[in-house]
Formats: C-alpha cells, sequence, structure tokens
C-alpha cells in the first residue's frame, strides 16, 4: 500500500510537471506569435509608406514632364534649381556671385509651427499644393490621414510617428548630395532603412540615392556601410522612450 501510494505521488508529480512544460510551451508559442504579427504589421506598414514616396516622386518628375521645369523654379529662365525662382530673383537671373536663398519647398497648414531647426533650410514662401494644382497635378494619396504631404505610421515601439514630405535644393558640399532632394523628415532609423533598401536596393545611410541629412562626415571612397541613427560624431544618443527621428535626402533624377 505504501508503495502505491509513493507511486501515485511520483505520478501526480510527473503529471503537474508535465502540465507545467505544456503551459510553459503554448505560452511560448502565443508570445512568439505576437511577435511576428507585430513584425508582419510594421513591415507591411514601411511598405505602404514606401508606396507613398514613390508616388511622391512620381509627381515630382509629372510636374517637370508638364511645366518644363523642376518645383518652384523660373518657367521662362530655369534655374534647374527647387525653389530656383526664389532663390535667384529675376534681377540676377544670368549673372554669378551672390548668395543663393536656398529653402525647401512644403505644404504649410494653419497648425504647422515653424520647420527650421538647426538641420532644415527655412521654408520656402512657395506652398507645394498650390504649385500641383497650377501644373493640373494633386498630392499622392496618404489614405486619407492628416495632410496628404504627412504620413503617419507606428514605430518599432508602437509609438506614433509622422513622416512629412518637402523638396528642396542642396548647395555643393552637403553631406547627403547636391542638386534636388526630396527631403523627408520624421523618419526612425528602422524606416529609414526600409526606404533605403526599397530606393537603392542596399542599406547604407551614406551610400546610393537616399541619404541621412544630420550625418557629419561626408561620404569617402571605399568607407563601409553606415547604418541609420549613426550621426558620424562618434557620440551614442542618450536613452530616452522616443526612438530619434531622421532628416533622409533621397536625390532626384533632375
Amino acid at each position: 500500500m505504501i508503495r502505491d501510494r509513493v507511486g501515485g505521488r511520483r505520478s501526480m508529480a510527473g503529471g503537474v510537471v508535465l502540465d507545467i512544460s505544456i503551459i510553459g510551451l503554448i505560452v511560448g508559442l502565443v508570445l512568439g506569435g505576437i511577435s511576428v504579427a507585430k513584425e508582419l504589421f510594421r513591415e507591411a506598414e514601411y511598405s505602404r509608406v514606401a508606396k507613398y514616396v514613390g508616388d511622391w516622386k512620381k509627381v515630382y518628375d509629372l510636374y517637370h514632364q508638364r511645366t518644363g521645369v523642376v518645383l518652384g523654379d523660373h518657367l521662362h529662365a530655369p534655374t534647374t534649381m527647387v525653389n530656383g525662382a526664389v532663390a535667384v530673383p529675376r534681377s540676377r537671373l544670368g549673372t554669378s556671385g551672390g548668395s543663393i536663398n536656398a529653402q525647401r519647398i512644403c505644404h504649410q497648414t494653419a497648425a504647422d509651427k515653424d520647420l527650421d531647426d538647426e538641420h532644415a533650410i527655412q521654408v520656402s514662401s512657395l506652398d507645394l499644393f498650390d504649385l500641383l494644382a497650377a501644373a493640373g497635378l494633386k498630392p499622392p494619396q496618404n489614405y486619407g490621414l492628416d495632410s496628404a504631404d504627412r504620413f503617419p505610421y507606428q514605430d518599432e515601439r508602437g509609438q506614433r510617428a509622422v513622416l512629412r514630405v518637402c523638396f528642396q535644393w542642396n548647395k555643393p558640399g552637403t553631406p547627403s548630395g547636391a542638386g534636388n532632394v526630396m527631403a523627408l523628415s520624421g523618419v526612425t532609423p528602422a524606416l529609414a532603412a526600409h526606404l533605403d533598401h526599397f530606393i537603392d536596393g542596399e542599406v547604407n545611410a551614406l551610400g546610393g540615392r537616399l541619404r541621412q541629412h544630420e550625418h557629419a562626415l561626408p561620404r569617402r571612397y571605399g568607407q563601409p556601410a553606415v547604418r541609420w541613427g549613426d550621426d558620424g560624431s562618434g557620440s551614442q544618443s542618450p536613452l530616452t522612450d522616443k526612438l530619434p527621428h531622421l532628416t533622409a535626402h533621397w536625390a532626384m533624377d533632375r
């Protein structure tokens, strides 16, 4: 009888261990499934953002096809610069010398504050939407969210972020590249890496057509790939609950 009791207790103990193992396995599978689902959701959202940014590139090119100039340039005496009509007044056309008043072309809403910051140039008096409307064009669809020049998304921590589209001309020597660019602000490092792969087929914050604006060092031949979020200063970003928001410059074809 004593042996039967001992054997019964061992059987019960083995059953409890087995039950705990099964529960642990189920919990692991559930948590793993949630993690995979979040990753799939984020990738799908980043793909929507990439399509939206690609559609802006198409609109920019269509504007040039219809008008013969880039956004904000002189129609009859083009400078090939975004915002050239403001940056190079008519009185200086055909002359050399003097500083160029480079400004970015955005769409300003009544709720917007001044967009200028230490990494950005001033905002032009020309409005992005007005220029498109004058050429018979409309901004890309952003699924009816906010203004059409921005795209809300969730970052990898589940926090709300907003990508914003502007266009500008970068002077020679700009680390992110000279010439006309699409300026994408409010971009987290993970989204920037996704967009970089979408545009260039590789991830390098200082290489290809999409580059990080905040980087302190110019691109050098043979330099290894640089991660998005690395500013080149050698300092580490402070640990905060909010992910850093970067500005990426996509070099336009014209």
